[in-house]
C-alpha cells in the first residue's frame, strides 16, 4: 500500500504542474482510480477474515471481479507478445518482462473462467513517451478459478498465476488453438479419412516450422519407398 500512496502523491504533483487540459483530465482520472484501489486495499487489510486468493503485499495487484473491470475502449495499447509460461498440477504461470513497470500509475489484471486481461497505463518507453501495454487472452486452453488467480507485479516484469479449475490436467497451450486442432483431427480420423487426408489436415493447421518438418518427412518417406522398390527389381 505504501507504493500506491506514493504513486498517488506523485500523480497529484504532476496534476499541479500540467498545463494542458486533456493531460489534467487524464491525471485526474488516474488519481481517482488509484485512490479507489487504495481504499479497497485498506478495507481488505482491516477485515479479520482474509478472502481466498487475496494478496496484500506491495508487489501483488488485488483481483477484482470482471464485472467491475475498467472500461479500456478509448485507450490505445501496445500488445505484449513476448512472454514465456510453464505449468504445474495447480497453476499455469505466465512471465513477461516490462521495463519500468513500477512507474505505471495504473496496472491491473482481471480474470474470468476462460480469460485474463492485463494492462499497464503510462509506462515510460525510455524515449520521453508514455506507452500503454496490454496482454489479453479470451479463450484459455482450459477453465480457471478467477478468485484464486492473481497478478504479481515487480519493478521490471510481472507474473500472471492462473489457478487451474481441473487440477492435474495438462494444458496443450495457453489458448484453445492446439486443443481445437487436435479435436478436429481426431474427428476426421474417426470419420474414416485416408492417410493423405489426415496429413493434408495436419499441414493446413500447422505452423511454418511444422510444415517444413512435414514436407521433409514426406520427401524422406517417398525417397525411402523408391529405393526399396528399386532394390526389389
Amino acid at each position: 500500500m505504501d507504493i500506491l500512496e506514493q504513486d498517488i502523491t506523485e500523480l497529484k504533483k504532476l496534476q499541479e504542474t500540467a498545463s494542458r487540459d486533456n493531460v489534467k483530465k487524464l491525471l485526474s482520472e488516474l488519481v481517482k482510480d488509484q485512490e479507489s484501489k487504495l481504499a479497497k486495499l485498506k478495507k481488505a487489510a482491516s477485515d479479520k477474515e482474509s478472502k481466498p486468493g487475496l494478496k496484500l503485499d506491495d508487489s501483488t495487484v488485488v483481483n477484482e471481479p470482471a464485472a467491475n473491470a475498467k472500461d479500456l475502449s478509448g485507450i490505445t495499447f501496445s500488445k505484449l507478445g513476448k512472454y514465456s509460461y510453464d505449468q504445474g498440477k495447480a497453476f499455469v504461470k505466465i512471465y513477461c518482462d516490462l521495463k519500468d513497470l513500477y512507474l505505471s500509475p495504473d496496472v491491473d489484471c482481471t480474470f474470468t473462467t476462460d480469460s485474463f486481461d492485463f494492462y499497464a497505463i503510462g509506462v515510460p518507453d525510455g524515449k520521453g513517451k508514455l506507452v500503454n501495454h496490454r496482454m489479453k487472452i479470451c479463450d484459455l486452453c482450459e477453465d480457471i478459478d478467477p478468485s484464486k488467480s492473481s497478478l504479481i507485479r515487480k519493478e521490471h516484469k510481472f507474473v500472471i498465476r492462473l489457478q487451474k479449475k481441473n487440477q492435474g490436467v495438462e494444458w496443450s497451450g495457453l489458448d484453445s488453438t492446439e486443443k481445437i486442432k487436435k479435436a478436429q483431427h481426431s474427428k476426421l480420423a474417426d470419420s474414416g479419412a485416408t492417410t493423405e487426408e489426415l496429413l493434408a489436415n495436419m499441414y493446413k493447421n500447422a505452423t511454418d516450422e511444422q510444415r517444413a518438418d512435414l514436407s521433409k518427412a514426406a520427401f524422406e518417406g517417398q525417397t525411402k519407398r523408391m529405393n526399396e522398390a528399386k532394390g526389389k527389381n
